[in-house]
């Protein structure tokens, strides 16, 4: 599972952080979550979510859910 779907989430009219998406990931029952970092910040920001991390609940997954299916069709052809 990659968390931030290759910077797409970033570009979300709505976006204010990463931090619904990490929480997202590590939500689901999952074996291993590939969260990648493109410099020193975004490891810092992973390791501050890390520590704060708490379990999604069922209305905050589908919430974003219903927030990020209009674009999916854009995701699936974006390239970074």
């Amino acid at each position: 599972m990659k968390v931030y779907f290759r910077g797409f989430a970033g570009r979300l009219p709505w976006f204010e952080t990463m931090e619904p998406f990490f929480r997202f990931a590590l939500s689901q029952p999952i074996a291993t979550a590939v969260i990648g970092c493109d410099d020193v910040k975004q490891l810092e920001e992973n390791v501050k979510f890390a520590a704060s991390f708490a379990l999604m609940t069922e209305k905050e997954s589908q919430e974003l859910i219903g927030n990020v299916s209009p674009y999916a069709a854009e995701l699936m052809y974006y390239k970074p």
